[in-house]
């Protein structure tokens, strides 16, 4: 957390931590209530200053991924994301293996805002300029696109965040979930070669929710928000009927 990181082998180790870290989290939900209180209230400064100045280190101003356009070796920019995306797993760890308390507690209260604030422009970004990088696995932006959507998933679902984002939720589905979703021009291209990976990879999407792919998020947190929004569902069939 004091931004002493440099290198490949800091980042290597890094990883190692976040990794262990991310085992040790989910075995939290075995805890009594009293012991989960004492870890949440002990540890969720700290964790929540180290992961968001990791974060901070590796990503510029207007987005959390890194792309191929940048000054840095492809090695480079792929070992990056893939420490971001471990920061982001270890958070959603976090708040979903704590029994929710973690997302009651101020640090996150404070932290969380401006986290989605920061992931929803990243999305918006991404939509926008670089939405065919995302299959390119040797950058490896879907894995930390992924876990971003995964840590919203958790966000936008419990309060506070639930009510919070509550108004910008029309906005989110049509302008950032359905362009995500939508098949892209070599997906469609190769369907009549894989035909079969390509509808497997439509019922993961629509029902699974067993890949660690950008779609397959997706669809989860449109199930979601369809379940604990009320009037989603309409607006969304509604605009499906008139296309």
């Amino acid at each position: 957390s004091k931004g002493v990181i440099d290198g490949n082998s800091d980042c290597t180790l890094l990883r190692k931590v976040l990794d262990l870290l991310s085992l040790t989290i989910k075995k939290l939900s075995i805890l009594s209530e009293m012991k989960m209180d004492d870890i949440v209230n002990n540890y969720a400064n700290i964790l929540c200053e180290g992961i968001c100045a990791v974060i901070a280190k590796f990503s510029d101003d207007k987005n959390f991924v890194t792309f191929k356009q940048s000054s840095l070796p492809q090695a480079e920019i792929a070992m990056i994301n893939s420490l971001k995306a471990k920061c982001f797993l270890v958070l959603t760890y976090f708040i979903q293996f704590s029994h929710e308390k973690a997302v009651t507690h101020q640090k996150l209260l404070t932290v969380m805002p401006l986290m989605i604030k920061k992931i929803m422009s990243s999305l918006k970004d991404i939509v926008d300029h670089h939405i065919e990088e995302i299959a390119n696995a040797e950058y490896q932006i879907e894995i930390l696109l992924y876990q971003m959507l995964f840590l919203l998933s958790r966000l936008i679902t419990r309060e506070p965040f639930h009510t919070e984002f509550h108004s910008q939720i029309s906005s989110f589905v049509f302008n950032i979930i359905f362009p995500l979703l939508s098949s892209s021009e070599n997906e469609i291209n190769n369907i009549n070669e894989s035909p079969e990976e390509y509808y497997a990879s439509l019922i993961d999407t629509m029902y699974d929710f067993r890949l660690k792919k950008v779609k397959t998020v997706c669809g989860y947190i449109l199930t979601r928000i369809c379940e604990t929004y009320d009037g989603t569902s309409r607006r969304i069939l509604n605009f499906i009927f008139q296309m």
